[in-house]
């Protein structure tokens, strides 16, 4: 009886995270937050493998406003040796009502740091960053944004997020 109600238990998990992804609700890069262990975290090959893309919306007139992202590549941190760290930008051709931008640091397929949210109003442009301490691996950066463009223009909202390139880190 006790396995019949752990394998029910997991496939009502699973199921939770189809559901919320195919909502909206979650997006597909979180999904495998939910189905690791604790202490595991790995990412799921949406994580690891999609860029991100550009939004743009059209404003009065024939204004459109883009607003390009960039996955810098991880480095060595220059002003916190033994640390490795990945910026994550997003830049506008005009300024927006709100950016909200997120990093993630990987290293060897496994999320080692989360940023918090920055949360920019009235900007042309964020970033972010994520840092852990230094170990030999193969680093990616990953972002996620969202772009409040301003009124009168549409879409009104625009996301998008993914990896950068894959870095090889030696630490000293």
């Amino acid at each position: 009886m006790k396995n019949l109600f752990t394998s029910t238990s997991r496939a009502a998990g699973t199921l939770a995270v189809i559901v919320l992804v195919a909502a909206g609700i979650a997006p597909a890069a979180e999904a495998s937050v939910f189905s690791t262990s604790p202490g595991t975290i790995a990412a799921g090959p949406d994580e690891l493998e999609n860029r991100p893309s550009p939004v743009s919306a059209r404003g009065p007139g024939d204004a459109v406003i883009t607003c390009t992202p960039k996955v810098h590549h991880p480095h060595h941190s220059t002003h916190r040796p033994g640390r490795v760290n990945v910026v994550v930008e997003v830049r506008c051709t005009a300024q927006v009502a709100r950016i909200r931008i997120w990093a993630r640091l990987y290293r060897d397929r496994t999320r080692v740091s989360v940023s918090d949210e920055r949360n920019i109003h009235n900007t042309w442009g964020a970033q972010n960053n994520a840092a852990t301490d230094c170990g030999d691996g193969r680093y990616k950066g990953w972002m996620r944004y969202i772009v409040d463009f301003p009124v009168r223009f549409r879409p009104d909202s625009g996301e998008s997020s993914g990896m950068g390139r894959l870095v090889r880190i030696v630490c000293p």
